[in-house]
């Protein structure tokens, strides 16, 4: 036999030992036995059902638990039932078509059937980046980003919109969420500045908690705190960069927002891409299973990010059990998971990966499926459909945006509009623009500039609102050079293009020069300039900043931005949110604490 032939014969075996698993549960998965187990009973407790579940499961059963699939590669649905897959996602774009509510929830419920299709009928999580509301649901209700949330730094709304969120997404059968992010970033040069709350620990660790609480409020929904930890401390705001850390700033900074999301009640942490001391997290046991698990008492499940095994180093194999025994309970290998099923086989077999951690990886992710009465239903709830886009929902969007727009300057109280305001132009591009304005996780994973889905544009809301006054609109100079008439004042919208993590990372995050030359185009006209600023972060103004009468930094405002945006601008409400990072001068207050800022965290008129 030539050592090729060896070779297949070992994986055969290998593959048979662990599909048989011990002899001892053939008795527990006989028709009569699984028909009366104590796990299908609804009275038993959490650990009762789980332990008894664990018991009659064999190692590729326990094995399937712990994969996590973008739906988007599964091979076939039959592959459910070939890997006894755990859990499914919708990753950002992962949308089905047509991309409707019923679509989403028919496609769902197809998953989830075929998982009953298995022996012991384990149901599917199935997870989804309802960071702002359902983004990936065309025509679904857009909240602000966290970036804002932070501004407005009320748990009682974040609450609310966490539960409306929820609502929304269990309509399409959705039942975890990846959110929230409850990273406390330092330097805004990093592309998910806008998915922190702030740079201070204390409101994050507020907000983050409220959003458990909303999102927990809706039975079946799972939320999950991430990136563990210290994702937003990375020299230079580095997405999957490394954070240089003492012990003391680690608990303090970082660590803080977790002891909040478990006092909360999170039931999973997802680990983050970055390092800590130049140890990636996805295989850093101390702080993993020593610190989070046994020091900290969490006792819910750590699952990877989005194919983070494959940031470290060694084979699949080493990669794998790496992991694994660093704490990381489930998986998420969107494209190559069947491959990874066999390397988990290899690594059991072999006792790389021990039965105990197999064992306990698999009870702490049956636990959460138990605690979300998973096994009781799994049917999306499709009374809530008519909650989405629901008048309550968009009044819920619109207080948040409204709550969270920054008034940074404001020279001769040119806003609120006074009732000599009976012009107004209206210049950018990013006027008439719902993709701009909702940015990253919406409808694809990097966002999309234009009508991406159904909202109020800030050209819209102007119409709306402004109704008896003039308004001009010009989407560049050169339609703003086209406009003779006169007006009483002049809106310059700018800020930055949709963006998300590793592409949004910006090592001058500073306001462009075409839109710098729009605002200086408008001071030309000589009267008063209100710049306002779509951004998830704060920006360098550059001479802006001299130029404009006011300064309005209105973050992400989501899909109903433009109508809170008009009904600020026009005084119906008062501008009370305050800045949730320090607005740099320059390069030197980029991070938090360097240098003299432009404008102080906690800030705003």
């Amino acid at each position: 036999m030539g050592p090729g032939n060896k070779i297949a014969l070992i994986s055969l075996v290998t593959m048979l030992y662990v599909s048989l698993g011990p002899t001892n549960h053939i008795n527990l998965r006989s028709e009569e036995s699984l028909a009366k187990a104590l796990y299908k009973d609804a009275t038993a407790t959490v650990e009762q059902r789980a332990a008894d579940l664990l018991r009659r499961m064999t190692v590729d059963e326990k094995i399937g638990q712990l994969i996590l699939v973008d739906w988007r590669f599964l091979a076939s649905t039959q592959d459910i039932v070939n890997f006894k897959l755990g859990g499914l996602l919708g990753g950002g774009g992962s949308a089905p078509q047509p991309n409707t509510p019923v679509r989403w929830a028919d496609t769902i419920e197809a998953y989830q059937l075929a998982a009953q299709e298995t022996q012991l009928k384990i149901p599917l999580l199935i997870g989804n980046d309802a960071v702002h509301g359902v983004g990936n649901l065309k025509n679904a209700t857009i909240f602000p980003h966290h970036i804002g949330l932070g501004a407005a730094n009320d748990p009682a709304l974040v609450e609310k919109i966490a539960t409306a969120t929820a609502l929304e997404a269990t309509a399409l059968g959705i039942n975890w969420n990846y959110s929230p992010a409850v990273s406390v970033p330092q330097d805004i040069r990093w592309g998910r500045t806008y998915e922190g709350f702030s740079s201070d620990p204390e409101i994050v660790s507020a907000l983050g908690a409220a959003e458990i609480r909303g999102l927990h409020k809706i039975r079946g929904m799972i939320a999950t705190a991430k990136h563990f930890v210290a994702d937003g401390g990375t020299s230079l705001g580095k997405d999957r960069g490394d954070a240089k850390l003492d012990d003391a700033t680690l608990q303090s900074l970082h660590l803080s927002p977790y002891r909040s999301a478990m006092e909360a009640g999170v039931e999973v942490i997802m680990a983050s891409y970055s390092s800590i001391n130049g140890v990636k997290m996805h295989q850093h046991r101390e702080l993993i299973q020593d610190l989070l698990k046994e020091r900290m008492g969490f006792e819910g499940f750590v699952v990877s990010d989005w194919e983070a095994i494959h940031e470290l180093t060694g084979s699949l194999d080493e990669r794998v059990a790496l992991a694994i025994n660093a704490g990381v309970d489930m998986i998420m290998e969107p494209t190559n998971y069947q491959q990874l099923a066999f390397a988990l086989q290899r690594q059991v077999a072999t006792g790389a990966i021990s039965q105990a951690r197999l064992n306990e990886a698999v009870l702490r992710i049956l636990r959460v499926k138990f605690r979300a009465a998973l096994f009781e239903s799994t049917e999306a709830r499709r009374e809530n459909v008519a909650l989405i886009r629901s008048e309550s929902h968009l009044e819920l969007a619109r207080e948040a945006a409204r709550r969270s727009v920054v008034l940074l300057k404001n020279n001769n109280a040119v806003v609120p509009f006074g009732s000599a305001v009976r012009s107004i132009l209206l210049l950018g591009d990013h006027a008439d623009d719902i993709g701009a304005q909702s940015g990253g996780w919406t409808i694809k994973w990097q966002g999309n500039r234009g009508a991406i889905t159904a909202g109020s544009s800030i050209l819209d809301g102007f119409h709306s609102r402004g109704k008896g006054t003039q308004i001009d609109y010009a989407p560049d100079i050169e339609a703003l050079n086209a406009i003779e008439n006169t007006h009483d004042v002049i809106v310059v919208v700018v800020g930055e293009n949709p963006y998300a993590e590793g592409v949004g990372d910006s090592v001058f995050p500073v306001l462009s020069a075409p839109h710098l030359r729009l605002v200086q185009a408008a001071k030309e006209r000589e009267v008063p300039v209100i710049t306002l600023i779509i951004s998830g972060r704060p920006l360098i103004l550059r001479e802006s900043e001299e130029l404009s009468d006011a300064i309005v930094a209105a973050w992400l405002p989501g899909s109903e931005g433009g109508d809170a945006i008009a009904q600020l601008l026009w005084g119906d409400y008062p501008f009370q949110a305050r800045l949730p990072y320090q607005w740099p001068a320059n390069r030197r207050s980029f991070r938090h604490g360097g240098g003299e800022p432009l404008y102080p965290r906690g800030y705003g008129l």
